[in-house]
């Protein structure tokens, strides 16, 4: 979780731990419930969310600074996760904290 924003590809982690990517892969979907990919998005879509209610960033610099390098990709991959693109997110949340 801390190096989300980092690089992150099953065969870099499994290098680390000197293991097989597709064995690396089994055993982090048995521990966690979720594959690697999705656990890294998830965090990353998460830490995006305190992004996006929390400052006036760009979305495509909100992206790069969570590692994302193709913000069309980022668009996707948020859009998949939470229903919504980066944007409509940020109206809708902006909107919520007014009538609050």
């Amino acid at each position: 979780e801390q190096h989300a924003d980092k690089l992150l590809t099953l065969e870099k982690i499994s290098s680390l731990f000197f293991l097989n990517p597709s064995y690396c892969s089994f055993l982090f979907k048995e521990k966690t419930g979720v594959n690697f990919v999705d656990y890294v998005n998830q965090i990353r879509i998460g830490k995006a969310k305190t992004l996006l209610r929390t400052t006036d960033e760009k979305v495509y610099r909100i992206a790069k600074t969570l590692g994302y390098d193709n913000p069309k990709y980022f668009f996707r991959v948020f859009k998949k996760v939470e229903g919504v693109t980066p944007e409509e997110y940020r109206l809708q949340a902006n909107q919520k904290d007014k009538q609050a």
